[in-house]
Formats: C-alpha cells, structure tokens, sequence
C-alpha cells in the first residue's frame, strides 16, 4: 500500500505519494513487513527496522 492509498489524506506528507506505507512479503511460513517510514524531513539513511511474524 502506498501512502496516496490511504484513506486518511493526512497520512500522505507532501511528496510521499510513491512511498511505501505498507508491505508484506511471505517466505515459506514467515512474514516479512516493511515500509518507507514517516516520509518526513530531508531523506538520511540511517538503518532499517525488520518485523517477523512466525506462524506455528
């Protein structure tokens, strides 16, 4: 899901239409999720954050 997706229109900071506000991705049994983050300031990587969710 993109930010332009959201059905808050205060989720979208100007210039994070393209952006990434949610994903999944599933290997095997194991989700990976991700996203761009809040979309504020000036870009500046400075790491990620991983979350799993582990079906048994």
């Amino acid at each position: 899901m993109r930010f332009k997706d959201s059905l808050d229109p205060e989720a979208c900071p100007p210039g994070a239409e393209e952006k990434v506000m949610h994903s999944t991705l599933t290997i095997g049994g194991t989700s990976v999720m991700a996203s761009d983050g809040r979309c504020q300031g000036e870009p500046d990587f400075e790491g990620f954050s991983l979350s799993t969710a582990v079906r048994r």
